[in-house]
């Protein structure tokens, strides 16, 4: 294994069981092994998670597979954060529910400023063209 943070150079001696001898031995490991393991368990739990639920999206374009593997990757994090504070609790699909609903009624809010924005626009534009355009004859 390679690592730039850990070297190879520390050894620990651990205890495994050899089923030949059926006797537990001594075998040396190294420290970036050791720190490997050490940190494994969190990236399993990761992807126990995400599979849990997985997106669904059947698609060949490979970066809309990277771009939803990264959304439920931000959104697992983000309902660990959010189990973590006081909260009342959320099982993880009532969480990526809750933020689907959140998402849509922000759309269909800014959907609703756009148009009220347009139509103020178009009298607007309507209202300016009348006063400062000569009609046609």
């Amino acid at each position: 294994m390679i690592s730039s943070y850990a070297g190879a150079e520390l050894i620990y001696e651990i205890v495994r069981y050899d089923k030949k001898e059926k006797t537990r031995i001594k075998v040396d490991r190294p420290f970036c092994i050791q720190e490997y393991n050490k940190f494994m368990g969190g990236v399993d739990f990761m992807d126990r998670l995400i599979s849990h639920y997985p997106h669904g999206f059947k698609n060949k374009k490979w970066y809309l597979r990277i771009f939803f593997q990264f959304m439920n990757i931000a959104i697992v994090n983000a309902w660990i954060l959010y189990r973590q504070s006081p909260n009342p609790p959320l099982s993880l699909l009532r969480f990526k529910a809750s933020i689907a609903t959140s998402l849509t009624q922000l759309n269909s809010t800014a959907e609703r400023l756009k148009k009220k924005k347009r139509s103020s626009f178009k009298f607007t534009m309507c209202f300016a063209r009348s006063i400062y355009q000569p009609k046609k004859n």
